[in-house]
């Protein structure tokens, strides 16, 4: 699993038009996204928030990839093609480059928790303390990537956990929270349409 990157993307469908653009994402798009060169895998689904604050976005989608600037550059070059073709029931999008630190098992078909910390989670090099007898199946460990341009505040710490079977994303949320000490955080979690 070594060697991956991660391009992360919050969007959302024009109002009134949420639920075809959901379709749409989750459906035509994720598909296409998973025939373009340099993609190992998609999780798409939807997103909420597992804390007080409200979620970013409608959606969230999690490509992998051993090389995330020339998945940039194939996304840039096959955009509105047959190959890509585009939604203009699209709104507002928010994406984001992360290298993965430690990647195990797959995220794929699993509700997934994102803990977004403006500074490393838990005492330095503790992440498997932070992470110890959490009901997950499958991690990445990541950071904001060398290809993600600027973007004012950034959470440069990224953990994607998938979870296994039956796990309750609010209670790993809390857990994390509580183990992560002063670092601040925020929560979200990407439910695939298939696990709805």
């Amino acid at each position: 699993m070594a060697g991956r990157d991660i391009f992360l993307v919050f969007v959302s469908g024009k109002p009134d038009h949420e639920a075809d653009y959901a379709r749409w994402f989750c459906g035509e798009h994720k598909a296409d996204m998973a025939r373009l060169p340099g993609v190992l895998s998609v999780h798409a689904g939807q997103l909420s928030a597992l804390d007080s604050l409200a979620s970013p976005a409608q959606l969230c989608a999690i490509y992998e990839t051993p090389d995330c600037a020339g998945l940039l550059q194939t996304i840039a070059a096959s955009k509105g093609t047959a190959a890509l073709p585009v939604s203009d029931l699209q709104g507002a999008m928010v994406w984001r480059v992360l290298e993965c630190d430690q990647a195990d098992g797959e995220l794929t078909d699993a509700p997934v928790v994102i803990g977004l910390f403006e500074g490393e989670p838990g005492a330095a090099g503790a992440t498997a303390d932070l992470l110890a007898d959490l009901p997950v199946k499958a991690k990445r460990i990541t950071r904001i990537g060398a290809a993600q341009p600027a973007r004012g505040r950034e959470y440069p710490s990224i953990l994607l956990l998938a979870l296994q079977s039956g796990a309750d994303p609010a209670a790993v949320a809390e857990t994390l929270a509580g183990r992560a000490g002063t670092a601040a955080a925020r929560f979200l979690l990407a439910t695939p349409v298939s696990a709805q």
